[in-house]
């Protein structure tokens, strides 16, 4: 492997210029036309918004590999559970496709590696994906841990069976008659915060696989703070959630995120539903309701997309019973930032 002389630069979207806001747009593009070549390109607009208005709880760090005036070269480490899982950080790196295997990651790794060490982080995470043969590749030379296989499944509005969604939600009222379906648009209703954040345990019990993951506690101000940076990048989420009677617990809930800038794609997130609530089809209720109100007023919506663990069997019947089906695979990796720095030498900068 021929060993390129690129300069590795730290990247601080507040003083940024133009141009290096333009040269990162166009190499975020390339990167992520291999992942989602059906996909259009992203906007300057957008990636300056997705860099500059993340929640101010978090910590991402970002450096740009130049050769020249080219930008062959990105790396990103974050941190965003400031309360918990203070034992590792999350990492990417992305190299243009023509400019691979000649040390580039190596190179943006040094920083990566130098900043988890800075910040006490034992462990560092990313995710790789089969579009992209580099990246396992990659980690097998630092001699990572594969520790979690998952893809991203798509489903595409034309194929969803409407009569299908409205005989999940009648059958759904049989079995729980006492519970009650709830809508919001947007940010968090100030009245629901605390029994979300119950909710919300749900998803620590989702498979991960053997990735030192610790469960996560959301509180109060990190959803706040969710909800301010999705506003200020035009994101809209849309809440549905299940609860027992009127003011009961919230059993379970799932949600949605759409940019009307990409008005074609809506991405599907969390869904969980509490463990004393299971087996009586609230899973398929929220879900149904959800995709029949995004056929009903979402009309640009052409396809829906959502990660789930290869091992995750209860959230894939559902999905593959409304039809989504894999897009992607990828997996999780996970690396002992001592390791890393072995791989890279003590001189590393």
């Amino acid at each position: 492997m021929t060993i390129l002389a690129v300069e590795i630069r730290r990247f601080d979207p507040t003083t940024a210029t133009d141009a290096e806001w333009t040269a990162l747009n166009a190499l975020n593009n390339i990167l992520e036309a291999e992942i989602f070549p059906d996909d259009p390109p992203e906007k300057l607009e957008t990636t300056i918004s997705h860099v500059r208005d993340i929640p101010a709880y978090a910590d991402a760090r970002r450096w740009l590999a130049w050769q020249g005036d080219d930008l062959v070269g990105r790396g990103v480490f974050s941190i965003w559970s400031p309360n918990d899982n203070r034992h590792m950080a999350d990492f990417w790196i992305g190299v243009r496709p023509d400019m691979r295997r000649q040390g580039i990651a190596r190179h943006l790794l040094a920083p990566i590696v130098a900043a988890a060490e800075g910040e006490q982080r034992r462990l560092l995470v990313t995710w790789c994906t089969d579009r992209i043969s580099a990246s396992d590749s990659f980690m097998n030379r630092l001699s990572a841990h594969m520790g979690l296989e998952t893809h991203t499944n798509q489903l595409r509005i034309a194929d969803v069976d409407c009569e299908q969604l409205r005989v999940w939600q009648e059958r759904a009222r049989e079995r729980a008659p006492g519970f009650h379906l709830g809508f919001w648009e947007g940010a968090h209703p100030e009245e629901l915060i605390p029994a979300m954040i119950e909710a919300r345990k749900g998803m620590n019990l989702a498979p991960i696989g053997t990735i030192e993951w610790e469960d996560h506690i959301t509180t109060p101000k990190e959803l706040r703070e969710q909800d301010a940076s999705r506003a200020r990048r035009g994101i809209i989420r849309w809440t549905m959630y299940v609860r027992e009677g009127e003011s009961g617990p919230i059993a379970g809930y799932t949600e949605v995120f759409w940019d009307p800038q990409y008005p074609e794609r809506l991405w599907q997130e969390e869904t969980t539903v509490l463990p004393p609530y299971r087996n009586r089809g609230l899973g398929r209720l929220i879900k149904a309701a959800m995709l029949e109100k995004v056929i009903r007023e979402r009309p640009q919506v052409q396809y829906v997309r959502t990660g789930n663990a290869d091992s995750n069997a209860p959230m894939l019947k559902i999905n593959y019973d409304l039809g989504y089906k894999p897009y992607m695979a990828e997996r999780v990796w996970q690396v002992e930032t001592t390791q890393a720095r072995a791989y890279l030498g003590p001189d590393a900068e």
